[in-house]
């Protein structure tokens, strides 16, 4: 029962934050923004990048499997996916080179 009311306490606090806290300060420019997700062939990392590219961010896609960067070409012009397996030096040494010559001047990952 304590557990209970804790998390309903809990629960009511946060929704108390919600809808009180500060509205300033709300990201804007979405479609000047740039970010960089691993682990894009399924699960979090392709739903982040689903939802990213949905709110118009850039998004730099780090697939494990060449299907699923030809997937992820096919989505989006916004979606900049490449092979990556973030275990291997080599890959992420290209994955910066890459990031460097495709964003855009004076830009950098967000």
């Amino acid at each position: 029962m304590e557990v209970l009311t804790l998390f309903i306490c809990g629960s009511f606090l946060l929704l108390m934050y919600y809808i009180l806290r500060p509205k300033t300060g709300r990201i804007s420019n979405f479609q000047q923004k740039y970010v960089l997700v691993t682990g894009c062939d399924i699960g979090f990392g392709r739903a982040i990048v689903e939802k990213l590219d949905g709110m118009g961010i850039h998004v730099f896609a780090g697939c494990l499997t060449h299907s699923a960067v030809e997937e992820l070409k096919s989505q989006s012009s916004r979606i900049i996916p490449f092979v990556m397996d973030v275990t291997k030096t080599a890959d992420i040494e290209n994955a910066v080179t890459l990031v460097k010559k495709e964003l855009p001047e004076g830009r950098g990952l967000w």
